[in-house]
């Protein structure tokens, strides 16, 4: 009797407007089934706090509910992931670097190739060789999922070569199998109804905030006296102000770094002002991008 092939599935949403300096992607992985736990307990959370709009982290606000629900979001996933039945990873960029301040910068297919370079990391690391995938996007994606599709199923799941980076094969040609990647479905869908992609939605955006306030959070943990109010001294006769919305985004912000540190998960804040995962194989990763090599260089419009 033919074996029962697993189904894998990836919810994913961005963070950023073209305008502003960083951009940010987030998926969330597992198992069919244990996806729809994770969902099920992600609406019970919704409901129990009667929450009916939809969470997005540029909408936040110091509304105890969306405050109180965003921070369950976070522990139930969390916790998901210490179980190993997901992942979260997050690949955030700078527009001002290296590879993104070229002339005639075409962000959609930057953005599809950070997608391509994800997503085939995310496969490979689960490292379940005869599994189909399935792709759920936020339908507000510009993405032509058609494109990155193709190239995907067009590509060979690879060992990771050792004495290597963890993320050295995002980069590498070199292929050592002839096992391709099996995505057996992509449908946008409405993140207004699906939690998962709301979820994807905060871990994108918590992402990109740590690296905007990155500095700012770290004397706001250090200075213990004045944490719950709206400033912090910085130095003497000196201060430095916060905004309700930047000070609730603080909390949340320390309430993830708080349970990826509880749980071990190497998960780095405090050294780099930014998020970052020492090991990316761990279920939780953020990864910021860091151009490769001088060729690295985002696409132009001219030869997309």
């Amino acid at each position: 009797m033919k074996e029962k092939k697993s189904i894998f599935q990836i919810y994913s949403d961005e963070s950023g407007f073209p305008a502003e300096r960083f951009q940010s992607l987030a998926l969330i992985s597992g198992k069919k089934e244990d996806m729809k736990s994770l969902r099920d307990r992600l609406n019970q959370t919704l409901k129990k706090n009667k929450l009916k709009e939809e969470l997005k982290w540029s909408q936040l606000s110091d509304y105890k509910p969306k405050i109180l629900t965003v921070l369950e979001f976070i522990d139930t996933s969390i916790t998901f992931a210490v179980q190993k039945k997901i992942r979260v990873d997050v690949l955030y960029w700078d527009l001002t670097d290296s590879r993104h301040n070229v002339t005639g910068r075409d962000n959609i297919a930057n953005l599809e190739r950070m997608y391509y370079k994800i997503i085939r990391y995310v496969i490979n690391t689960w490292n379940k060789e005869t599994a189909e995938w399935e792709l759920f996007p936020d339908e507000n994606s510009s993405l032509n999922w058609k494109e990155i599709s193709f190239f995907l199923k067009n590509t060979k799941l690879g060992r990771k070569p050792k004495n290597k980076p963890p993320l050295f094969s995002l980069f590498s040609r070199e292929e050592d199998q002839d096992i391709f990647f099996q995505i057996s479905k992509i449908k946008q869908k409405k993140s207004k109804k699906e939690p998962l992609i709301q979820l994807a939605d905060l871990f994108a955006g918590i992402a990109r905030f740590s690296k905007e306030k990155g500095e700012g959070y770290v004397k706001w943990v250090d200075s213990e006296n004045n944490r719950h109010q709206m400033k912090i001294l910085v130095a003497e006769n000196e201060t430095i102000k916060f905004s309700k919305k930047t000070l609730v985004k603080f909390q949340i912000l320390n309430k993830l770094y708080s349970l990826c540190k509880k749980h071990g998960l190497q998960v780095s804040l405090k050294t780099h002002k930014h998020l970052v995962t020492k090991k990316p194989s761990n279920p939780i990763n953020f990864w910021f991008y860091i151009p490769q090599h001088e060729k690295d260089k985002a696409p132009t419009k001219e030869v997309r």
